[in-house]
Formats: structure tokens, C-alpha cells, sequence
């Protein structure tokens, strides 16, 4: 009987182990995720901010919508527009369309 309450017992500290590691897993995973786009957030800001751009205090930077179109962002394609504007390349759709997720 003991050894049988003993192995119950093992194997709910087994999975009881394993799932919490899931768990915090995932959780670590989506921290660094987030980390990550913060600091491609403030990468692109110091990119605006260095071509003479200033951020618009009417959009919400914490929503969803803003945060998943910086994480579909590509900074290097983020800094040529910036570069080109600057420049004075007259504005058309070929520049636009050339940048994904801006």
C-alpha cells in the first residue's frame, strides 16, 4: 500500500514538476518577446528622432495594434525612408510601398 501511495505520489510531483516548467517557459519567452520589441520600439524612436521626426502623443503606444505593427517593422528599411525624406527625395507610392509595416 505505501508503495503504491509512494508512486501515485511521484508521479504527480512528475507532472505537477513538468507543467510548471511549461509554464514559466512560456511565460520567460513572452517577457523576452516583449523586452525585444522595446527595444526595437526605442531604436526606432532614436531613428525618428535623428531624421528630425517627433512621436504624435495621440497614439497610444502601448495598444496592440502599435505593438504588433513595430514588431512587423524592419528598422533598416525604417531608417532608408527616414534617410530619403530627409534628403528631399520627392515623396511617391514607390517609397511607401518599398517599407513594410511604417
Amino acid at each position: 500500500m505505501k508503495k503504491v501511495l509512494f508512486s501515485y505520489f511521484l508521479i504527480g510531483s512528475v507532472l505537477i514538476a513538468s507543467c510548471s516548467d511549461d509554464k514559466e517557459r512560456k511565460d520567460q519567452e513572452k517577457a523576452d518577446k516583449e523586452a525585444q520589441l522595446d527595444l526595437k520600439i526605442k531604436e526606432a524612436d532614436r531613428l525618428f528622432k535623428k531624421y528630425g521626426w517627433e512621436n504624435d502623443p495621440e497614439i497610444d503606444r502601448n495598444s496592440k495594434e502599435f505593438r504588433e505593427e513595430y514588431e512587423e517593422m524592419d528598422l533598416k528599411q525604417l531608417e532608408g525612408f527616414l534617410k530619403q525624406m530627409k534628403e528631399g527625395v520627392i515623396y511617391n507610392d514607390t517609397i511607401v510601398n518599398q517599407i513594410e509595416g511604417v
